[in-house]
């Protein structure tokens, strides 16, 4: 998918809520933390084992809303999100989802 579908302010709430919600779910807590454990601070190895578990997890929300489920979808949604930053729920859901795909 070459071109990223805009969202109504509508959708990123809604999109947002689910993805943070794949996120917040236990057994994917666990399964996060443990990938970035295994890390231990190594960017290469979080690009290669946290990224496709956090693609993974929202893969399928992403892709009902028009993006690919791959890293660069997954990026591509966040950034679509941030296009609705003046709204508080959103401006916060985008920042936690990024943190998923950022290495801490």
């Amino acid at each position: 998918m070459s071109e990223h579908p805009g969202l109504t302010l509508e959708q990123a709430q809604d999109a947002a809520r689910e993805a943070l919600a794949k996120f917040s779910a236990a057994e994917n807590v666990e399964r996060l933390n443990k990938a970035q454990a295994e890390c231990a601070g190594d960017i290469s190895k979080f690009f290669v084992l946290v990224i496709p578990v956090a693609v993974e997890l929202i893969g399928d929300t992403i892709m009902r809303y028009g993006f690919e489920k791959s890293q660069m979808g997954a990026l591509a949604f966040v950034n679509e999100l941030q296009k609705h930053n003046a709204n508080p729920e959103v401006a916060l859901a985008e920042r936690e989802l990024k943190s998923k795909f950022m290495p801490t």
